[in-house]
């Protein structure tokens, strides 16, 4: 009964093993960058029209004191709370189909690091 068992739990490890093995193979390809620039609806759906991009999620950086949700830190309080949360989006891409310097090409196409308060349409903090 102990060599059975045993055998088992090597039989179980060595698939367990393969599994892993080829969930990394699987996501090999995929990369991926956090970017700021300003509203992240906007910027969530453009992403997601880049061929290449497989997921984009939108949510919030850097922020300290303030509940990260949409609620709070669009407050008037927290408004110009130079504490509140950077609004970000995650971009996971296939870098086999888009490069990361032709999603950043994207983002400076939309975003302008000189501007303060705005980024296009969206103005204010």
């Amino acid at each position: 009964m102990n060599k059975i068992s045993s055998l088992l739990l090597l039989l179980l490890t060595l698939i367990m093993g393969v599994q892993a093995e080829e969930e990394i193979q699987a996501t090999q390809h995929l990369e991926s960058l956090v970017l700021g620039s300003g509203c992240f609806w906007g910027e969530e759906k453009r992403y997601e029209a880049i061929a290449g991009v497989v997921d984009v999620v939108s949510g919030y950086a850097d922020g300290r004191g303030v509940l990260p949700s949409y609620r709070e830190i669009t407050k008037q309080k927290n408004k110009f709370n130079p504490n509140n949360h950077a609004e970000v989006v995650l971009v996971v891409f296939n870098k086999n189909v888009v490069s990361a310097k032709d999603i950043l090409k994207h983002f400076f196409e939309g975003h302008d690091p000189t501007q303060l308060n705005r980024q296009g349409n969206d103005i204010g903090t």
